[in-house]
């Protein structure tokens, strides 16, 4: 049976003190994020029934201060503070932090371990020496290859000497000599001064300056690119190199003919000498004896790229055929078939360099023959 309600005024001032005195205990729930009491559970609901109480029996009273203080019980316990989940991310940190730690530690003991074990590590001027004594070495491994595979000294003068024509002109020039770089062994620049003609080298290699040197060369040791870019514009007659673009990369080369073309003075020539890979047995094989080469060039190739970076009236000159040339076409061929035998020929025992020359403009000078 539900309570009778005393509606008399000291009735209603009951349920007045008594919700005011209700309110300051449940007020701190009222919008508590985490305490969701539901819409039949929210403080002035639970005031309403609470006023309805009083103004009945006790028991009934009673009954509902009970339920009320479950209901708020239980939905407490179902709550989640807010602050658990960084409560748990704190813990999760922690426990991460605590792994690095360790981790960090047996990393310190493993370095520690590893400096125990090695020699003491190499400081600068150690480190340079080690890498000045490897090259050192690898210089003196590669004289050596040199003489082995590419021919004597006098061998490569005498095949030099046929770009002598070229140049022969600037004896007559004082103030603007022949750069050869990487001059190697020196045999051009031994060419060239046997001619009158001023002439200075550039290497790397500090056992090719070393023996140049020792010939009463001009041989600098040096960066070649590096040389040339240091120079004033318009001052050297000639750039040559023999055998050296098949060694660079083809930016680098091409930073090479841009450098070139400002040191050359007017009419100043290029010169680069290289192996011929329409030939089959270079392009294919015999290229690659050199662990330094990196690929070939192909003429039409250097050609074109000469010429798109400024120079004018770019040849091609084709070089030193093996000595087998030719017997293919005059041992006897069959009718018809010389065309092909021709090609054949060519492919395998032609010409094994090659010699691209250029010019700064206005061209090259009338009296000079390639």
């Amino acid at each position: 049976m539900r309570p009778t309600i005393d509606d008399s005024p000291s009735g209603y001032a009951k349920v007045e003190k008594a919700i005011a005195s209700l309110r300051d205990v449940v007020a701190p729930l009222d919008g508590h994020d985490p305490l969701r009491l539901g819409a039949d559970r929210t403080p002035e609901r639970l005031l309403l029934r609470l006023a309805e109480v009083l103004l009945g029996d006790q028991q009934a009273f009673n009954r509902q201060i009970l339920d009320v203080l479950q209901s708020v019980v239980e939905q407490l316990r179902d709550a989640r503070d807010p602050f658990d989940d960084v409560s748990q991310l704190k813990m999760e940190r922690k426990a991460d932090r605590e792994e690095l730690l360790l981790q960090r530690s047996r990393l310190d003991l493993l370095l520690a371990e590893t400096r125990r074990r090695l020699p003491e590590p190499l400081d600068n001027g150690q480190l340079k020496s080690f890498a000045d004594q490897l090259e050192q070495r690898f210089d003196v491994l590669y004289a050596d290859f040199e003489v082995a595979f590419r021919g004597s000294r006098q061998e490569i003068m005498s095949k030099q000497a046929e770009h002598l024509s070229a140049v022969q002109h600037l004896a007559e020039t004082d103030n603007a000599p022949v750069l050869d770089i990487g001059s190697g062994r020196g045999e051009w620049l031994e060419v060239l001064r046997d001619a009158g003609i001023g002439a200075y080298g550039v290497d790397i290699s500090e056992k090719f300056v070393q023996m140049g040197e020792e010939r009463g060369l001009d041989v600098r040791l040096g960066d070649a690119l590096e040389h040339i870019r240091g120079l004033p514009e318009d001052s050297l007659g000639a750039i040559t190199a023999f055998h050296i673009a098949e060694h660079l990369e083809f930016p680098t080369l091409v930073e090479l003919l841009d450098a070139a073309h400002v040191a050359l003075r007017p009419q100043g020539l290029l010169l680069i000498e290289t192996p011929n890979p329409t030939n089959l047995n270079v392009g294919a094989s015999s290229f690659y004896l050199d662990p330094t080469h990196r690929a070939p060039l192909h003429p039409l190739l250097l050609q074109f790229v000469i010429e798109s970076r400024g120079f004018i009236d770019a040849e091609i000159r084709f070089l030193h055929p093996d000595p087998l040339y030719g017997r293919l076409i005059d041992e006897g061929a069959l009718s018809g078939s010389k065309p092909i035998l021709e090609q054949i020929d060519k492919a395998l025992f032609g010409p094994q360099d090659y010699a691209a020359a250029a010019w700064k403009a206005p061209g090259r000078p009338e009296q000079v023959s390639l």
